[in-house]
């Protein structure tokens, strides 16, 4: 049974309460992020809300350059955005195309099935092991920044470690991007 990544009674107790609030539940939220995406990209077709969890809502946006996504995190996952950003420059082969990302929100351009999906229609290409070895290189390569990739833990580093064959450097693993632009100046 899965556990919820922030139970409501521990946000509340440390006076978290906006890790709460969902914006798609507010009302009118749909309307909004429709106006968002209209600024950004020129629509073929209606918003369509895939599903809405709380971890984020996805929906579909018809275009006349093809399908993109839309997707908003709520406050507690805001970095994402621009996390996804960062790992589409450095690695456009191992990320969706950002078309625009601003706060909390992101567009990005359609990249076929889900990996799930795929899963589940009985391949077993490409492996866990592939992804992963991909997950591994790009932190290898990115100089494992943590004040910059805020999404990375104890056991996600380990997890880097057990699925590539190669070392990971950490040299400016404390410093902050200030600090490594500095350094690679």
């Amino acid at each position: 049974r899965p556990l919820p990544a922030r139970p409501a009674r521990a946000a509340r107790d440390l006076g978290r309460d906006e890790l709460l609030a969902l914006p798609w539940d507010e009302p009118g939220w749909l309307d909004r992020a429709t106006a968002w995406i209209d600024e950004r990209v020129e629509r073929t077709g209606e918003v369509e809300l895939e599903r809405t969890r709380p971890w984020a809502a996805i929906a579909r946006v018809p275009t006349g350059d093809g399908l993109v996504w839309f997707k908003e995190n709520p406050a507690g996952n805001a970095f994402e955005p621009e996390l996804t950003a960062l790992v589409a420059r450095l690695r456009p082969d191992a990320a969706p195309e950002v078309v625009a990302h601003e706060g909390a929100r992101l567009l990005t351009r359609d990249v076929g099935r889900r990996l799930r999906d795929v899963f589940d229609a009985g391949s077993t290409e490409p492996s866990w092991e592939d992804v992963l070895g991909v997950y591994g290189e790009l932190h290898a390569a990115t100089g494992e920044n943590l004040g910059q990739v805020a999404s990375q833990t104890i056991p996600n580093l380990a997890a880097i470690e057990q699925a590539i064959d190669i070392p990971v450097l950490r040299p400016l693993v404390t410093y902050d991007k200030d600090e490594i632009i500095g350094t690679a100046k």
